[in-house]
């Protein structure tokens, strides 16, 4: 179970994905990457990102939709300068860390990453 210092979690998060095992990669402070997918803690919510072709972010939107993100955070093109890439965003609950796990792994095993 993850803390509830919402937004200072990295080291946690990062421990906790290792736990399961999944090591993080990158060098970012503020996201932690796994593939082509990745987690960013915020203080009001977290987020997931992932990076595909149209046809892979159809699923990773379903991913997002199926672990209960804020309907209105789910993005296909959240950025203009990275159109490969999706988001959505969770309000922070006591399953933070199960959604996160879920999600990244999913998105993992339908990119062929696992």
């Amino acid at each position: 179970m993850l803390s509830s210092n919402y937004g200072n979690r990295n080291q946690e998060i990062k421990d906790f994905f290792h736990d399961n095992g999944f090591d993080y990669r990158g060098k970012s402070p503020r996201d932690i990457r796994f593939g082509n997918a990745w987690v960013t803690d915020q203080v009001n919510c977290f987020a997931i990102y992932a990076v595909g072709e149209e046809a892979e972010k159809d699923v990773y939107l379903q991913i997002f939709r199926k672990y209960g993100a804020m309907e209105d955070s789910i993005r296909r093109n959240p950025e203009a300068s990275a159109p490969r890439k999706c988001c959505a965003r969770w309000e922070h609950s006591a399953k933070d860390g199960e959604i996160m796990l879920n999600v990244i792994r999913e998105i993992l095993a339908e990119s062929g990453c696992l």
